[in-house]
């Protein structure tokens, strides 16, 4: 067995596990609808039983994003950049899990016209939601740009960083389990993207040591202060978390907008530049 057997195979377990995944939520909401049907009556008490069953979706979407961060260890080998795209969305996600969870506090705030601060925790989140998505579109479209080929290339060592990150996940699952004796899908999350980012960390320290070119340092560098940022909501449901997420996802999409244009710069053109700067300089 090679290294690269091992990408391969969770490529595989992640499209196979999809379906699974999604019928696992689809069950846990069901349950979770027949035990709130246990305590409100859902003909009875029509609208409370409504309100409760849009915060029970929080159940479904935690499974689901185990899904996608499975998905994220699968995209490892690709690149960086994909790999990074794929926890911005994840964080995404998990604002999107806890705006449903919180929905009945604050859709009884709203009955009574109160605009307490549960309810400016909702808008922020909306707000964040939107500024997210359009970043990481930007974010996605810059990353598909034949001009950063170069960068995308290459990146062979990513496999051994899947590798290490599987390893990782596996402890902390089996650390959950069998040592804490409980799981929370958002604290298995948050240990795996904080393991994800020392481990990006040493990967860039060994690219400094090995004299890798200065540009995709310092964007690798941006990338992990970006992610740090950006996985706050992952810790706590606050508006500062949420701000300083935006932040992050907002100086990973600029540092690579950065990277993109002079990826779109003529070598020639530089070389004639510098050419051109000398002889001046000379004179």
């Amino acid at each position: 067995m090679t290294i690269n057997t091992i990408p391969h195979a969770i490529e595989w377990l992640e499209h196979r596990s999809k379906p699974l995944f999604v019928l696992v939520a689809l069950v846990l909401y069901a349950v979770s609808l027949f035990r709130l049907a246990a305590t409100v009556h859902p003909v009875a008490e029509l609208d409370t039983f409504l309100v409760e069953a849009l915060a029970n979706l929080s159940i479904p979407f935690g499974v689901i994003l185990l899904q996608e961060l499975l998905e994220l260890i699968a995209t490892i080998p690709d690149s960086n950049l994909l790999s990074a795209r794929r926890q911005f969305e994840i964080v995404v996600l998990v604002i999107v899990r806890s705006f449903f969870k919180k929905f009945a506090k604050v859709s009884g705030y709203v009955a009574d016209g109160e605009f307490s601060s549960s309810v400016q925790e909702a808008v922020i989140k909306i707000v964040a939601i939107i500024v997210l998505v359009v970043l990481i579109y930007l974010f996605r479209k810059m990353s598909a740009s034949d001009a950063l080929k170069p960068y995308k290339a290459g990146q062979r060592v990513n496999a051994y960083k899947q590798l290490l990150v599987l390893l990782l996940t596996v402890f902390v699952l089996v650390n959950m389990l069998l040592i804490q004796g409980s799981f929370d899908e958002i604290e298995f999350i948050r240990l795996i993207f904080t393991g994800i980012i020392i481990i990006d960390a040493l990967f860039l320290i060994l690219a400094i040591m090995g004299h890798g070119e200065f540009l995709v340092l310092t964007f690798e560098s941006s990338l992990i202060i970006a992610l740090i940022f950006a996985r706050f909501p992952l810790f706590t449901t606050n508006a500062l978390a949420f701000i300083l997420s935006v932040l992050g996802v907002a100086f990973a999409t600029g540092s690579l907008y950065l990277m993109y244009k002079v990826a779109l710069v003529d070598p020639a053109q530089v070389a004639a530049h510098d050419e051109s700067l000398a002889e001046a300089m000379g004179h």
